[in-house]
């Protein structure tokens, strides 16, 4: 196992390794998603789709992403080339876009998905069940920390 480095100041050597985390995870589903021809972030806007509720729209997806809008749009632009999600026009308010997951996208999330669930599954084993929610506790505080110094409200994400 790799020796973490230190420098002697927990903030520091927390966030570095917080980075290092975050690099870590990057490169495991990397790995993962290489083998069935998927960015791992056509994974999250497919994922995006199953949990939004309602009609599906780029801006939903870019909120619920914390991504920037162009580099959304870049991906369902590819998803859409590959066949695995349309734009469709709302029916209700036809200036809207609404975005569907295809038959072939269909099957290709149900094929990747459980091995995309069970990498979580594999990496945090190490955690108990009782460890859990105090751990989530906690990234959820980081996380709310981020947003405050990007000055992101509630109304700004999708959770």
């Amino acid at each position: 196992m790799p020796h973490r480095m230190s420098i002697g100041e927990p903030v520091n050597d927390t966030w570095v390794l917080l980075h290092q985390i975050a690099d870590s995870i990057d490169k495991c589903e990397d790995e993962l998603f290489k083998k069935f021809n998927m960015m791992v972030q056509e994974y999250q806007v497919f994922r995006a789709m199953k949990y939004i509720e309602g009609a599906v729209t780029p801006t939903k997806i870019t909120k619920f992403l914390d991504k920037n809008p162009n580099y959304v749009t870049f991906l369902i632009d590819r998803l859409e080339k590959k066949g695995l999600i349309e734009r469709k026009r709302d029916l209700n308010d036809r200036r809207s876009l609404r975005l569907v997951i295809t038959p072939k996208g269909e099957r290709l999330y149900k094929k990747v998905s459980g091995p995309a669930e069970e990498l979580p599954q594999q990496l945090l084993a190490i955690l108990s069940r009782e460890e859990l929610p105090d751990f989530i506790k906690k990234l959820e505080i980081i996380r709310e920390s981020t947003f405050k110094y990007r000055n992101i409200k509630d109304e700004d994400i999708i959770e």
